[in-house]
């Protein structure tokens, strides 16, 4: 993901390793987070390897970052979680007294780490079948075994609505039963269906939730698809207001559509651009499928969005992404083609 000029950007702190593995698994993860930002995202280790974290933040402060979220890529809280890393982040605010530097809390026992620990077990215990083991399930099958699982944990989900629907496909995309708590769904939220089956277009911030849209159910109504942030003309825009690229996509969707579903799983920055859009007046959509996934700006976008008098659909938190905002965009697609 091409990286735009921002005044922010994020430190994954590890510990550090004599082990060229560790260090490189550590490079993979930092590899992915930054994939899912348009803030430059970058390692550095307390001990053994470099960069260390004052190489680090030169590097960031020499791209003109001025504000650095430092994650500590650590289990436990240990000491370099409680005094190393904080004593470090006091010489660093020292030598650059116009850096703002705030640290994350570390990763401990977060619920997704429990999902990844079980899935690890899981794959070695023995031959008693676990709920949700596809065993000898057909690919059809296991799709319907992951709802049956779902339902019997939320056995108010079973229903056709709306937001039975949302809330199933979008538990089923993220495997995390626990959000359903977290996904909001609008007081208006059905006028979205209502814009489905009258033909409206849908804009995504990202390729990746376009790629996951089922476009066999928006041909039954006739509904465009459309996805402008890989438009040279957008780049070239994005480059000189030193904007991101997904916002600028946006802003240049609004030139191009009147109302229109726009649906954002990657982004904050351009669920921001959207919802100041509509605040001012000057865009109207039929309805936002909101849900920018991240830890900087994306928990901000969604309870903006939550205030606007429009249709929309949403999940509090950092939780999100292209897979989750395309399950809730096929979800309404559904519901209405199970109205006709």
């Amino acid at each position: 993901m091409q990286k735009t000029s921002k005044l922010e950007g994020i430190i994954i702190m590890g510990h550090g390793s004599k082990s060229p593995s560790a260090l490189a698994t550590l490079r993979e993860v930092t590899a992915k987070i930054d994939d899912a930002y348009d803030i430059p995202v970058r390692l550095a280790s307390l001990q053994f390897n470099r960069p260390t974290f004052e190489e680090t933040i030169d590097e960031l402060v020499r791209d003109g970052v001025e504000r650095i979220i430092v994650m500590p890529f650590f289990i436990y809280s240990g000491i370099h979680v409680t005094e190393d890393i904080p004593i470090a982040i006091s010489g660093i605010v020292k030598k650059y007294s116009h850096i703002e530097i705030v640290m994350t809390g570390h990763l401990g026992a977060d619920t997704s780490i429990i999902g990844v620990v079980k899935d690890r077990i899981n794959t070695l215990t023995s031959t008693a079948r676990k709920p949700g083991s596809t065993g000898k399930l057909l690919p059809h099958e296991i799709e319907s075994k992951s709802y049956e699982i779902i339902h019997e944990s939320y056995p108010g989900l079973g229903s056709e609505s709306l937001e039975s629907e949302v809330k199933s496909r979008i538990m089923h995309a993220s495997g995390d039963l626990g959000i359903e708590k977290d996904i909001i769904i609008g007081p208006k939220a059905n006028e979205i269906v209502s814009s489905v089956t009258h033909g409206g277009p849908v804009i995504t911030d990202v390729m990746m939730v376009m790629a996951g849209i089922s476009r066999a159910g928006l041909s039954e109504y006739g509904c465009p698809l459309f996805c402008y942030i890989g438009d040279e003309d957008v780049a070239t825009k994005a480059k000189e207001l030193s904007m991101t690229r997904a916002a600028t996509a946006i802003r240049k969707a609004f030139s191009l559509h009147e109302g229109g579903i726009y649906v954002i799983g990657n982004a904050p920055t351009a669920l921001e651009e959207l919802c100041g859009a509509v605040e001012d007046g000057s865009v109207r959509p039929d309805g936002i499928i909101g849900i920018p996934v991240g830890f900087v700006g994306a928990a901000e976008a969604k309870m903006r969005l939550m205030s606007l008098d429009i249709p929309w659909i949403t999940i509090k938190g950092a939780r999100g992404g292209s897979a989750v905002a395309a399950a809730a965009i096929n979800a309404v697609i559904r519901t209405a083609l199970k109205k006709d």
